[in-house]
């Protein structure tokens, strides 16, 4: 397990290497084993694959080697890339890679090139759902031609979108990994848009049968099929990432909910729960009741903890307004949305702390340049996307016939 091999094959670098492998899931892997193991070797290793990537970009193009360039983040060296490029998987696992890198060497100019590329996404290149990944195929800024990739700026068609349910996890994953080093609640907020619609879209409610593609419009028998869009939800295909995907993300959502850091926890994501963890203070226990999303009132019990002073920070929801915060029954300062406010106090067993987060229904308006949505809004309660159906309507009505009277409020929409 001292990656010796590997080790001496790429750590010098070599040029006819540089465009090796097709998903960089590998640096993800690496970080994780030396980790594990502390053996210096993996974390270098894990760095050589975040430098090699684009460090030739001459090797594009070539006849038969489309996964060059964009399309494999292959043109231009991370740490110079302004944008997200490409296949949207392999960008995803390589941006959640280098960020795992950064977590442990500190290394300034990674961390500012991950920012640009998450405002990228986050601004211009991600769908409401937290879908990315727009286009089956289309050409990037730099006229490579990409599949199940991104778009240009703003380019977020709804009935052609491909958004493969692997990238839209992946999206997550990088989100995740940036709030554990920021403690940024923006992140929190993309990582919940997710794992409430683009993740969970992937897959039906009895856990049978998936998603590869989720396209935001449906056009029923008149639909314009891409690569991968079915009928419907499928149970077997011949590409067969998605669904083990879906089930480890939902599998290891505990270790999204919370972190710690010093004597401090920090609650992402709010559910039933319970959570119990060992501080450099002592053990510390909590239960979360609550009916999340559908209720924004979460009520956290304090079952164990330390006898000195423990922080909880609790996060307020970007879309939230008005959030109230009590310790037993007694009103608490709360900060604005979208960060987190910090509780910190010698707790005992039995202290309650209860939050009120307003969920109203909220009529969502896209970015004017996004041309497909125009004159469009989304619906949304909490961080919940909703989709309007036509199995929801009258036999005579068509999806296409619905609208929203202009100056209406989410209250008083039809």
């Amino acid at each position: 397990m001292d990656g010796g091999h590997l080790y001496v094959t790429f750590q010098p670098r070599p040029k006819e290497l540089a465009n090796f492998g097709w998903n960089p899931s590998n640096i993800m892997g690496l970080v994780d084993l030396y980790r594990e193991t502390g053996n210096e070797n993996h974390l270098e290793l894990a760095g050589v694959f975040v430098d090699m990537r684009g460090s030739e970009p001459e090797h594009f193009p070539k006849p038969g080697e489309a996964s060059f360039g964009d399309q494999n983040q292959d043109r231009t060296p991370l740490r110079e890339e302004t944008q997200a490029v490409g296949h949207a998987v392999t960008a995803a696992y390589l941006y959640a890679g280098a960020t795992d890198v950064y977590a442990e060497t500190g290394e300034k100019a990674l961390l500012e090139a991950l920012e640009r590329i998450w405002t990228d996404v986050v601004t211009r290149k991600m769908y409401i759902t937290g879908a990315v990944g727009a286009f089956h195929h289309t050409s990037s800024a730099n006229r490579d031609p990409v599949h199940e990739a991104f778009g240009l700026s703003h380019q977020l068609p709804s009935a052609i979108a491909y958004n493969e349910t692997c990238a839209d996890i992946g999206n997550a994953m990088w989100n995740w990994r940036m709030l554990q080093l920021s403690g940024e609640a923006r992140f929190a907020d993309v990582m919940e848009q997710v794992i409430y619609n683009s993740g969970l879209s992937g897959m039906s409610i009895d856990g049978t049968k998936f998603c590869y593609t989720n396209p935001l419009r449906w056009h029923a028998g008149e639909h314009e099929y891409e690569n991968r869009d079915p009928e419907g939800r499928w149970f077997t295909h011949p590409c067969y990432c998605c669904p083990p995907q879906v089930a480890r993300t939902i599998a290891r959502m505990h270790q999204w909910a919370y972190s710690t850091a010093g004597n401090a926890v920090w609650v992402h994501l709010y559910g039933g729960n319970e959570f119990s963890a060992e501080l450099p203070a002592g053990a510390v226990k909590l239960q979360q009741k609550t009916d999340y999303p559908w209720n924004g009132s979460v009520e956290i019990t304090i079952e164990e903890a330390p006898s000195e002073a423990v922080t909880i920070n609790l996060r307020i929801p970007g879309w939230s307004k008005g959030t109230a915060i009590a310790v037993n029954g007694e009103a608490a300062d709360v900060t604005r949305p979208g960060t987190y406010t910090e509780l910190k106090r010698q707790w005992s067993a039995g202290d309650k702390i209860q939050l009120g987060i307003p969920v109203p229904v909220r009529l969502v308006e896209s970015h004017p340049m996004v041309e497909e949505t125009r004159n469009q809004l989304a619906v949304m309660r909490g961080p919940v996307v909703y989709c309007l159906e036509a199995a929801d309507l009258a036999d005579d009505v068509s999806v296409s016939e619905i609208y929203i009277t202009p100056g209406a409020t989410a209250a008083k929409a039809p």
